[in-house]
């Protein structure tokens, strides 16, 4: 945990990164198709079989703790009756209030969801929301399909997304090998996807540091939205952990290339040093529009790319 006159520091250090929009054009139309141009180094995925089964992972970012009215009142209730840390408690509720509602997140750890999830606050809105948007899927027929989040605290170090990640890759084998018993299906029978926003992205790079160099492929395809690239984790892209990686960023994304507190050098939109030949980068717009890094993955009131799936049905 921080030390609390560091806390303060980081909690009026993310409101500045609260403040910053989307760049737009004002006549652009809000349903104009998405467009992108890509960097790809590798060969499409082929669409599933029918007799598929889909698992998806969504890994959230990092989480500004800014107050809220039922954060404060556990950081109280907890100073007084040392059942928990104050700051924990405080931080526990904040995750989930406020903007952070309106993603696919969840409780800490790997954790399933459906539209009827309702554990924790905010998520049961956001899992409905989610699962309307990947309805798109429908074409992959008598595909069956499951729904994770991976929450963790949010914090900005290098340290806590390092320990997250091992944390990731352990629960995502456990499940997966679950999930392979229960449905009596082989390996190359299951697609594995795992989408991760902003430093989310770097919790599932760091799956790698917990895997054999040479382990065979877990994820199947992993999808960066906005993910600050910097060079502790950079070479990790070239694990073979990953079948396949989509790095996805916008060039009004002005939140992803602002980390200079946790890495020793600067955070970047592209991967410029990966050798991979499976690694596709896409710079992303719709219409004329240039998403934030809000508008890359989060819903209610931000035109993003998983409502734009979800309104092209």
């Amino acid at each position: 945990m921080f030390a609390y006159h560091n806390r303060y520091r980081y909690i009026v250090f993310a409101s500045f990164f609260m403040l910053v929009g989307c760049q737009r054009n004002n006549n652009a139309h809000q349903h104009t198709p998405i467009h992108h141009t890509s960097t790809n180094k590798g060969t499409p995925t082929q669409p599933l079989s029918p007799s598929k089964h889909v698992m998806i992972v969504f890994v959230h970012g990092t989480v500004f703790p800014l107050p809220t009215r039922s954060s404060v009142s556990d950081f109280f209730t907890h100073l007084f009756n040392h059942k928990k840390n104050p700051f924990e408690a405080y931080v526990d509720r904040a995750r989930i209030g406020l903007i952070y509602q309106y993603q696919p997140i969840g409780d800490y750890g790997l954790a399933s969801i459906t539209p009827k999830t309702d554990a924790v606050v905010g998520a049961r809105w956001a899992a409905q929301a989610t699962m309307a948007a990947f309805g798109c899927l429908d074409e992959y027929v008598d595909a069956s399909l499951s729904l994770y989040t991976f929450g963790w605290n949010g914090q900005l170090t290098q340290a806590t997304r390092l320990k997250r990640g091992e944390q990731l890759y352990e629960e995502l084998s456990r499940e997966i090998a679950s999930v392979l018993a229960q449905k009596n299906i082989p390996r190359r029978d299951l697609e594995v996807i795992v989408f991760a926003h902003s430093h989310g992205g770097n919790v599932a790079l760091n799956m790698a540091t917990g895997a054999n160099a040479n382990c065979n492929p877990l994820v199947d395809r992993l999808i960066l939205l906005g993910t600050p690239v910097q060079k502790e984790t950079e070479a990790l892209v070239e694990s073979p952990l990953f079948k396949e990686v989509l790095n996805v960023y916008s060039k009004g994304d002005s939140i992803q290339t602002l980390d200079f507190i946790s890495t020793k050098g600067s955070s970047r939109r592209k991967f410029k040093h990966a050798t991979t030949n499976k690694l596709t980068q896409i710079n992303v717009t719709i219409g004329q529009t240039l998403p934030s890094h809000v508008e890359l993955y989060f819903f209610n009131g931000y035109k993003n790319i998983l409502e734009f799936m979800h309104n092209k049905k």
